[in-house]
């Protein structure tokens, strides 16, 4: 998945928006397909960055926390087997067997992927 695939995954199965099918142009017919989601309280915008940016990575933290997710977050250490960058993140639920963990060469992108793991998407890294 490219990030920007991971980001309109981590909106609708974790922060709730959900796709509408964006209408210009002549007789109101459909031009574009993208990325652009919809939020009851905002309204259809760009999705946020949210395996990109860290500041929206933390919105899906806090929304996960709202529902009843712990977080962990850390460096991986020198002479770990972590492969796929030195953030390894974690989110657990009080059900053993819901829980999703991932690494990634930034927190960002760990954490959008433990995320979506903790809510059952598969993602491939």
């Amino acid at each position: 998945m490219t990030s920007r695939e991971i980001d309109a995954v981590v909106a609708e199965k974790i922060m709730a928006w959900y796709r509408i099918q964006k209408t210009t142009g002549v007789f109101g017919m459909p031009t574009y397909y993208g990325l652009t989601l919809h939020d009851d309280a905002r309204g259809a915008y760009e999705i946020p960055r949210y395996s990109s940016d860290i500041g929206a990575a933390f919105q899906v933290v806090e929304t996960m926390r709202k529902q009843g997710w712990t977080f962990c977050c850390s460096d991986a250490f020198t002479g770990s087997t972590v492969v796929n960058g030195p953030w390894w993140v974690e989110f657990t639920h009080d059900i053993p067997e819901r829980s999703g963990h991932a690494t990634g060469p930034t927190v960002a992108l760990a954490i959008s992927n433990a995320a979506l793991k903790a809510v059952g998407v598969e993602v491939e890294q």
